[in-house]
């Protein structure tokens, strides 16, 4: 028998009278990070039969913009920007991309990085937000971070609850400050939990689920 990976069960506890989904989810993460025992008879048939476990997918999109473009008409140009996009095919148990525009004096919004990237297991955080299963949904939480920007905005550890075949959106701006001047930013978080989630499951309708922590900039 291996080595039992405390560190791992502490932070992984089997979440109380857990559906199939959860068990195969949790036996399977577990047997990655610890091995310590075989998973359940009823686990390994569920995997075999091809049972499959929720995906999560964390969308951050940016627009920042500096004080020569925080009135009119940069304001209506940004309002006007997409805060989600399209997915891209590949899948895994966690997905997560970035999308990033810069709001330029001459007028223009600069569209920069655009970055996907899968993981075998969902994690803890993802940037600001916290990430726990409970009871089979995805509880999101928030965790102001240096780089969110200011003021300060505090903790909230159960923002957004996402039930499988939901999506999610949560909204922060920030206050950012340089060696030469300030400039500011907005982020918007999209989330989605479910077994099949569509290219666009976050462009073809509103979000089941909203929190906006926006807060004066000024």
């Amino acid at each position: 028998m291996a080595k039992v990976n405390r560190s791992w069960h502490s932070k992984h506890p089997m979440p109380g009278k857990p559906s199939l989904e959860q068990r195969v989810r949790w036996h399977v993460a577990h047997a990655r990070a610890c091995g310590c025992r075989p998973m359940p008879k009823s686990v390994v048939a569920a995997v075999r039969k091809g049972e499959r476990s929720p995906v999560v997918v964390v969308q951050w999109v940016r627009v920042e913009w500096t004080k020569g473009t925080r009135g009119a008409p940069g304001a209506v140009r940004r309002a006007g920007a997409p805060r989600a996009f399209p997915l891209p095919p590949e899948r895994a148990a966690f997905l997560t991309g970035r999308h990033y525009f810069r709001d330029r004096i001459d007028g223009s919004l600069e569209p920069g990085l655009v970055d996907y990237m899968t993981r075998a297991s969902c994690p803890d955080h993802q940037g600001p937000l916290l990430l726990r299963w409970e009871d089979g949904d995805l509880v999101v939480g928030f965790r102001w971070k240096d780089e969110t920007g200011k003021p300060f905005r505090r903790d909230k550890a159960d923002a957004l609850r996402i039930r499988s075949g939901q999506t999610g959106r949560l909204v922060v701006n920030g206050r950012h400050s340089t060696h030469d001047d300030q400039y500011y930013s907005q982020d918007t978080y999209n989330v989605a939990l479910g077994v099949d989630i569509d290219d666009d499951v976050f462009v073809k309708g509103r979000p089941n689920r909203s929190l906006n922590l926006e807060a004066d900039l000024w």
